[in-house]
């Protein structure tokens, strides 16, 4: 996507997350990258939080804001990793910079999480 383009932000993380191979751009996934590549540490996660919420130390919904920030946080970490493949050389010049997904730092820091019961 270009920069001044008329699309959203959900648009754009969408194009990068699964790709748009007939405008030239790969696949990027920072999604579903960081649940398949975190899932271990996610579930080990869920299943402290399970402990501190059986042991009445904190609440279901206090253990479901942690979870969420923490994958979160995941996400906007896999987004700062630089995600193959390589930038080709013209984005880079363009962008100044050969970190791929980060430009303005809009959509790392647009990354939030909901949580339901």
């Amino acid at each position: 996507p270009k920069r001044g383009s008329k699309l959203s932000l959900v648009e754009v993380a969408a194009i990068h997350e699964f790709g748009a191979p007939g405008a030239g751009i790969p696949q990027r996934s920072f999604i579903r990258a960081t649940a398949d590549e975190k899932a271990g540490v996610i579930a080990a996660a869920q299943t402290r939080l399970v402990g501190l919420v059986l042991a009445g130390t904190i609440s279901a919904a206090e253990a479901r804001e942690l979870l969420g920030a923490k994958v979160a946080s995941m996400v906007q970490q896999k987004i700062a990793s630089n995600i193959p493949p390589p930038l080709k050389p013209e984005t880079v010049r363009r962008k100044r910079s050969s970190t791929a997904l980060i430009d303005t730092g809009q959509l790392r820091s647009s990354v939030t999480y909901k949580v339901g019961e």
